[in-house]
């Protein structure tokens, strides 16, 4: 059997080659870095499957496809683009120019599922269509010459009545009753169904079309049957399932990523940090978040549950240092009849308010050793059971943990658990504080004054250039939590305008140059040991307070063994 013959077009010739190298063997690829040219071959040449890029110079994917629709509508159409493209791709879709699109970049894995999904059918199978007429003969002569005229592309056999339907590709009803359609139709399953049903009506029928198409039939075509019109017909019609098909996937997959909307970042350390979220969400492994407070954990744990696909199920957000040690147990488990203490209830717990989507556990270092045991427990039994019961509920949810201690420390003095602490790094993220991420600082405060002056009715409100310059100048050690409670209150205290300066800034040292410490340090007449004995000692004291005691942190962030800056931190008496 002779391999599908596939188009791919994209005025990056790079993207081109990997579009063949991806599809072959299994595809006759034919690769054109021109739209005008790709529009000219299919004039000569026939295909089975279309893939072009949306954005090129000469002509946008959507009216190349367009185009093919009029010279090769059999064709299968697949668009790349980027996910902005998303408005137009949806209304190309709608007018059934378009049966998938795929986001760029694109991988092997996904090419290729789509591209056999789509072509498995078309090219290996012919349509089963099954003609209904009480004529035997009549309905005989009308399969022959369906199967005759339609080259393959429709499997024709005949049937007295619609008991034997089922429920696929083409029914075609010969001049029925009105009746006859109506129990044709409640057998293949109505106007869902994954049939196709089309009336023949003879000359000088009592029935009209409309009272067909009231009854719930897909179309309508009158004697003498013209092959190409069934054909034309019944293509239109899958290119319309297809099309309403595709379009609620684009709407499930518009809505799953919508949480990634509010990431905003260009520096290369968030790139690498949403590329991570981005891959990780297609599972659900486990994930624990690493970084400074306020640096944007809670937000990336969201934009996880809203690219997953538990994005419809709930996503439970739980901030262990707002519940009380002694409570701990029952809040995340719940409380059954046999663990109730006088004055409380029975309640479900975190975990079970989760069923069926992302339980959230900020700052996870603060477990107690008893909530430790019992959650690595469930994660590894994949149940659990509320306090006090002996029912045994399933783990249903997909859990992501935040921490701004190192758990591996934690492990070392024995106030966390050795195997949980396994269980929750399955994936780990390091995000970097805002000083790793300066040039981020003008995109984050556009966005927050954006926000705060539309809340509050100030849209002529902008920061100046030495405005700007100040922040990135600004030592934000509370990171992007401060810099937002910032915005926020240069929007609440402003009149409108240009934001000029800095002196709306809290009162903090903008970081001072390396000579400025300097001459600071050199006016106390000290020796060279000395200083360098208190400049260590400096950098030390502010390095652990910046990463919160955070060990590995701050011995990744110096680039020293953790054992050398152990040694450093007792030389100085820092504990």
């Amino acid at each position: 059997m002779a391999q599908p013959r596939v188009l791919v077009v994209d005025d990056d010739r790079h993207n081109v080659d990997f579009l063949k190298r991806a599809l072959r063997p299994d595809f006759e690829v034919v690769g054109l870095t021109s739209s005008l040219d790709a529009s000219r071959l299919l004039r000569r040449s026939a295909f089975d499957l279309l893939i072009v890029d949306q954005q090129m110079p000469e002509m946008c994917g959507t009216e190349l496809l367009e185009q093919a629709l009029v010279i090769q509508p059999r064709a299968l159409r697949v668009i790349l683009s980027a996910f902005t493209d998303t408005a137009d791709l949806l209304a190309a879709i709608n007018r059934c120019r378009v049966h998938r699109f795929l986001n760029k970049p694109v991988t092997v894995a996904e090419l290729l599922a789509c591209v056999r999904a789509l072509t498995a059918n078309r090219v290996h199978h012919s349509t089963r269509c099954i003609v209904i007429d009480e004529d035997s003969k009549r309905g005989d002569e009308l399969a022959q010459e369906l199967s005759r005229d339609a080259a393959g592309e429709l499997e024709c056999e005949t049937a007295p009545d619609s008991a034997t339907l089922s429920g696929q590709g083409l029914i075609v009803l010969s001049q029925p009753t009105i009746d006859q359609v109506q129990g044709t139709l409640r057998l293949v399953g109505g106007p869902d169904a994954e049939a196709m049903v089309l009336v023949v009506m003879g000359l000088g029928e009592a029935h009209d079309a409309a009272s067909y198409l009231r009854a719930g039939v897909d179309d309508v075509v009158w004697c003498p049957v013209r092959v190409e019109e069934v054909l034309l017909r019944y293509r239109t019609w899958c290119a319309r399932r297809n099309a309403e098909a595709e379009v609620e996937r684009l709407r499930l997959e518009t809505k799953s990523r919508q949480g990634y909307f509010e990431l905003i970042g260009q520096s290369q350390a968030m790139r690498k940090v949403f590329g991570a979220v981005e891959l990780v969400a297609r599972n659900d492994s486990t994930v624990l978040f690493c970084g400074e407070p306020g640096t944007g954990k809670a937000l990336l744990a969201r934009a996880i549950h809203a690219a997953s696909h538990r994005h419809n199920g709930p996503l439970v957000h739980v901030e262990l240092d707002a519940i009380a040690e002694s409570s701990m147990l029952g809040e995340l488990f719940g409380r059954d009849s046999g663990a109730i203490a006088a004055g409380m209830k029975v309640s479900a717990g975190k975990l079970e308010l989760a069923h069926g989507g992302t339980l959230f556990l900020d700052k996870v270092s603060l477990l107690t050793l008893p909530t430790q045991v019992k959650l690595r427990q469930a994660l590894r039994e994949r149940s659990y059971s509320r306090e006090g019961a002996a029912t045994v509920r399933p783990v249903g949810f997909r859990l992501v943990c935040a921490t701004t201690k190192d758990l591996s420390e934690l492990v070392e003095t024995g106030s966390f658990d050795q195997e949980l602490f396994e269980l929750l790094s399955v994936v780990r993220i390091d995000v970097p504080p805002l000083c790793e991420r300066l040039e981020d600082i003008p995109l984050l405060a556009r966005a927050f004054l954006k926000r705060f002056a539309s809340q509050a009715n100030k849209s002529d409100i902008t920061l100046g250039e030495n405005a700007l310059s100040d922040l990135i100048a600004h030592s934000w050690t509370g990171n992007v939590r401060e810099l937002e409670h910032a915005i926020e209150r240069v929007v609440a205290m402003s009149a409108g305008g240009e934001v000029l300066g800095s002196g709306w800034l809290e009162q903090r040292a903008v970081r001072q140059s390396f000579w400025g410490v300097a001459d600071n340090l050199l006016k106390g007449g000290r020796n060279l040991h000395e200083l360098l004995y208190d400049v260590e000692r400096s950098v030390l004291l502010q390095t652990m307070e910046r990463y919160c005691g955070n060990q590995t942190a701050v011995a990744r962030k110096l680039q020293i063994p953790r054992t050398t800056l152990r040694s450093r931190l007792e030389k100085h008496k820092i504990f």
